[in-house]
């Protein structure tokens, strides 16, 4: 019920290792929206940056604010994994949000594999 717009930039060439991590990232953001947000609507952006790959999932959901864990809420397993895998590559994830204003996961990541055990 979630409609996704996806841009890409058009010849990426992504290290496999790289490439894996980053599609399990957003495959995780993408199941973050569509069972927590209340979104209408998100936005998939890849695009190269000089040496890194830049990606971002943005919704118009009812949003959260990340400093609070309500104990009703549980783990957030999911955001720590996205963090991990996009640090086991040598990247960084930024997670912005605030309640009644949607959520962004944002990664950057090298186009060099040195990949660190992150399956």
């Amino acid at each position: 019920g979630v409609e996704v717009e996806l841009e890409l930039d058009d010849d990426l060439e992504v290290p496999a290792g790289v490439e894996l991590q980053l599609l399990r990232i957003i495959q995780e953001a993408l199941s973050n929206v569509r069972k927590h947000s209340g979104a209408d609507e998100a936005a998939v952006t890849v695009r190269r940056e000089g040496d890194r790959i830049v990606a971002a999932v943005r919704d118009d959901g009812v949003g959260f604010d990340p400093q609070l864990r309500r104990s009703s809420s549980g783990p957030r397993f999911g955001l720590a994994i996205m963090r991990e895998r996009a640090e086991g590559v040598g990247g960084t994830m930024q997670l912005v949000s605030s309640a009644g204003r949607g959520t962004v996961v944002a990664v950057e990541l090298p186009l060099t594999e040195s990949v660190r055990g992150v399956s």
